[in-house]
């Protein structure tokens, strides 16, 4: 909750997927709560459990066999890369990351994890 609070009130755009559950969905609670932007990047197999967020006015919604363009576009979108408690899919996303910016790829040369 208190890292959306400081990224709203530094006037930054938080990305990140979208949920509205765990520490995203209080990521987001807080971000929201000082009128902060997001923009949320998910998948369209997550849209259906209405695990979204609904209140993220700039949603993007992937498609694909896996979730490889939803993590390219996280990356993408971001100025830098904040890993918080997750599951799988947040540990493939962070080594996903690590190895990008390692080999200079997928647009990590520059960023910050």
């Amino acid at each position: 909750y208190n890292l959306g609070v400081l990224i709203a009130e530094n006037n930054c755009i938080c990305v990140n997927g979208a949920g509205r559950f765990g520490c995203m969905g209080g990521l987001n609670e807080g971000c929201l709560s000082k009128g902060g932007h997001i923009k949320g990047i998910i998948h369209e197999k997550f849209c259906v459990d209405f695990g979204e967020h609904k209140e993220i006015q700039d949603l993007v919604i992937c498609t694909g066999k896996d979730l490889t363009e939803r993590k390219q576009l996280l990356m993408d979108n971001g100025d830098c890369i904040i890993v918080l408690p997750g599951g799988v899919g947040t540990f493939d996303e962070f080594w996903e990351s690590v190895s990008g910016k390692c080999l200079g790829m997928k647009g990590m040369t520059d960023k910050p994890i």
